[in-house]
């Protein structure tokens, strides 16, 4: 990067859900031994280069989203915990992906 050019990150979304999951109509539906809902994460971000005075030079981005099932009879700390994680997991897998993105697309700014 040149002179006194920074690096600034802009968080485009955050989500993280409970949906629910379709019934499959077999047997292991009907005995309430599949999932019925699922923890669904979502982040975006964007790493922009802006100069002194703040004009935007470049800007690399990315978007990830994970999911997980929630088993029936999970009580609610557990359900926390369980979202807790996927959302660091989302947070980790969003990392890797800026990187990936960067340096594709801010390799002669970050050079």
């Amino acid at each position: 990067m040149g002179g006194n050019d920074v690096v600034r990150v802009e968080i485009v979304a955050a989500d993280l859900r409970v949906r629910a999951l379709p019934a499959s109509g077999d047997v292991a539906s009907q005995l309430g031994l599949e999932p019925t809902r699922e923890l669904w994460s979502r982040l975006a971000a964007d790493l922009v280069i802006v100069d002194p005075s703040g004009l935007e030079l470049a800007r690399a981005g990315g978007e990830v989203s994970r999911t997980s099932p929630i088993l029936a009879g999970t009580t609610a700390p557990a359900e926390q915990d369980q979202a807790n994680q996927l959302f660091e997991e989302t947070i980790r897998l969003l990392i890797v992906t800026l990187r990936e993105s960067a340096r594709e697309r801010l390799y002669s700014w970050l050079a």
